[in-house]
């Protein structure tokens, strides 16, 4: 980013802001309906945010089967 002009360093910020209004822009369109509540991080996948994930992928899988 720093050799891109456009770009200052100072005023970049890192969130899932933008994805999470995106996505649920997207659903609502497609008349789609929240099932769970959202899981979003950013950087590494810690044990912690494997597991949240896991648990979204089970309850949704679980309501699927409903």
């Amino acid at each position: 980013m720093a050799n891109h002009p456009a770009i200052s360093s100072d005023i970049v910020t890192v969130d899932s802001c933008g994805v999470q209004r995106s996505v649920l822009s997207i659903t609502t369109g497609l008349g789609w309906v929240q099932a769970a509540g959202m899981v979003a991080f950013l950087g590494e996948p810690s044990d912690n945010r494997l597991e949240r994930a896991a648990e979204l992928g089970a309850m949704l899988a679980a309501q699927l089967l409903e």
